[in-house]
């Protein structure tokens, strides 16, 4: 192998290991986190994280799932991950409970911080606790809509996870997020509870929206593929050296 190639290896090696660790990092961040010039980060980077479709469960099986997680009837979901003050955790179960009251409310995170943090506004929540990886589309799937109006993200990847698994989106119209959901969600101001209420309420009732938000987010979810990461990967490496 030549020298240049090895410093190719090296490099993709140092961006995706960075990546890995730290999923919702910006192209900013991953600039001063490896020492370079943040002009020769580009957005290829976050193809790097590749989500493809996800294959679809029987539904035995996946309602069998969603049981262990207390999900037995029509929910909306929120990968939340740790419950940081970005993640806009109290304004998104006040606009779900607002714009679909009918809805429980399935936040995916660690039980006991996520309760902690909601208080006394955790009526009509369902704690589902760490979801292993292989149940995390079956959940994500089964939901009548995925929020994840967070007030920063460097990629937004759980927004991704969701269109993979045919979920409708409503996310965050700041960061990264609309460069990454692109049209295929809804994008709302996070701080606007009535907005975001609206947009749920919207999504919850019009059966047609939802269908066609399902389609597009698959279609965009598919764009990020680990071939598209290889051939873009390849490119950026050219531009870092």
């Amino acid at each position: 192998m030549s020298s240049r190639s090895d410093q190719w290896t090296r490099t993709a090696t140092r961006i995706f290991r960075t990546i890995w660790r730290n999923p919702n990092i910006s192209r900013v961040d991953l600039a001063k986190k490896l020492g370079l010039d943040k002009s020769t980060v580009t957005k290829q980077v976050a193809d790097l994280l590749e989500n493809g479709l996800i294959e679809e469960k029987e539904e035995g099986e996946a309602t069998a799932v969603r049981k262990l997680y207390g999900l037995t009837r029509p929910y909306l979901v929120f990968l939340v991950g740790s419950p940081e003050p970005r993640k806009n955790l109290r304004r998104t179960v006040e606009a779900a409970r607002l714009g679909a009251p009918e809805f429980p409310l399935a936040l995916i995170g660690p039980r006991e911080p996520l309760r902690r943090e909601l208080g006394s506004y955790s009526e009509s929540v369902v704690f589902t606790g760490i979801v292993p990886e292989h149940h995390l589309p079956i959940i994500l799937a089964g939901a009548r809509i995925s929020l994840y109006p967070s007030l920063y993200e460097g990629f937004g990847l759980p927004v991704l996870e969701s269109m993979a698994a045919g979920a409708p989106v409503v996310a965050s119209d700041r960061g990264s997020i609309p460069e990454v959901a692109g049209t295929a969600a809804i994008l709302v101001d996070p701080e606007d509870v009535e907005a975001l209420a609206h947009a749920i309420s919207n999504l919850v009732q019009n059966e047609a929206l939802r269908e066609r938000m399902r389609q597009e987010g698959r279609r965009r979810a598919a764009r990020f593929t680990w071939r598209k990461a290889a051939q873009e990967t390849l490119a950026l490496y050219r531009e870092l050296l």
